[in-house]
């Protein structure tokens, strides 16, 4: 059977990863893969949704943890000031755990007879937890952590026998925060309780604007719920919600 989980106790010695590790790999990613060792040993932190939103702010395969940082005071300070947003979380696009690998028939067939080694050096590097059963020519790989997803797809599109990598997504919509880092030290933030057929992506909004400074302190600046007749949409929403993923 190709299913074996890799525990977690053999992840943690590998995420100090060595070039001599992949010795016997041709690939030049594995000489350089993308994320340094320490930043792949910071995740998963301790809030899933958060640290996927400081995903989505920082630059790298992992979350920055000035990003996460800030995000975590911010959002806490809002939800104990309104607790009308309380429950509403970042609705990310993927899990940032979870990539679809399709291979070839040959290494498809290496793989079933646990002879396929090509992707092992970024299996340590990236932490893999879990392999999944091949479904046709594709398997699952889970990891511990939680990534850019793009940038690690792309990292094993460049190995010998993957001809495609792409990352495992989130079906439908729902209730999420929007933020953006303005120019000055004081950031927005725009908590959406959306509803209304949201496999379909949500037709009814129901979203409060909140600035926060630097010092932490958050104020209400506005709110628009879609549903209400005759009121006219703030240029907010269409600035710091609808642009936002």
């Amino acid at each position: 059977m190709v299913a074996r989980a890799l525990r977690h106790s053999g992840l943690i010695a590998a995420l100090a990863f060595s070039s001599l590790g992949c010795a016997a790999d041709s690939s030049s990613i594995c000489k350089a893969p993308p994320g340094a060792p320490q930043e792949i040993a910071a995740t998963p932190r301790q809030d899933a949704h958060l640290e996927l939103l400081a995903l989505r702010l920082s630059d790298g395969i992992t979350a920055e943890e000035a990003v996460y940082q800030r995000l975590a005071r911010d959002v806490g300070a809002i939800r104990v000031e309104f607790p009308a947003v309380r429950d509403i979380k970042y609705f990310a696009p993927y899990s940032g755990t979870g990539i679809n690998v399709t291979l070839d028939e040959p290494s498809l067939a290496k793989l079933q007879a646990g002879e396929y080694q090509a992707w092992d050096c970024l299996n340590r590097h990236f932490g893999v937890a879990e392999i999944s059963p091949p479904s046709e020519t594709m398997v699952t790989l889970t990891f511990k952590g939680r990534f850019k997803l793009e940038q690690v797809a792309a990292a094993y599109k460049s190995i010998a026998g993957v001809a495609d990598a792409e990352p495992v997504t989130a079906l439908g919509d729902g209730p999420t925060i929007s933020v953006a880092q303005d120019e000055s030290s004081t950031w927005r933030y725009v908590f959406d309780n959306k509803s209304g057929d949201c496999m379909s992506g949500c037709m009814v909004h129901d979203a409060y604007y909140f600035g926060v400074t630097e010092d932490g302190k958050p104020t209400l600046l506005g709110r628009w719920q879609s549903s209400s007749a005759g009121e006219p949409k703030p240029d907010w929403v269409d600035r710091y919600l609808m642009s936002k993923n």
